[in-house]
């Protein structure tokens, strides 16, 4: 499985929620992502699931983005409460998710 994230994303609080996610093969180089299509597979808190939008901003270097509108980021928990974890689905139907994601306003 590949690499794609480390540690907590950190947001000022009700500001929106703005971050790439970077997938990596085992040896560290970055992984061609431009087959694949991207969801949120699990979120905490659970209602903001479908809040958030995904882009593959720059696909053969493994870049996805991930934002947060500032209204459904107002509504994270504080501290280290919410999380995501992403999924990503190749054209066969093979499906990864990540780990959880932390996402930490401050």
């Amino acid at each position: 499985m590949s690499q794609c994230c480390d540690g907590a994303v950190e947001t000022t609080d009700a500001s929106c929620l703005d971050f790439d996610l970077r997938y990596k093969d085992e040896s560290g180089a970055p992984e061609d992502v431009t087959d694949f299509t991207f969801a949120i597979f699990e979120s905490q808190p659970a209602s903001l699931k479908d809040a958030y939008v995904l882009t593959k901003t720059d696909p053969v270097n493994g870049v996805v983005h991930i934002y947060l509108a500032a209204d459904d980021a107002a509504k994270l928990g504080g501290g280290r409460t919410n999380w995501i974890r992403v999924a990503r689905t190749s054209l066969d139907g093979c499906r990864e998710v990540t780990p959880k994601i932390w996402i930490q306003p401050k």
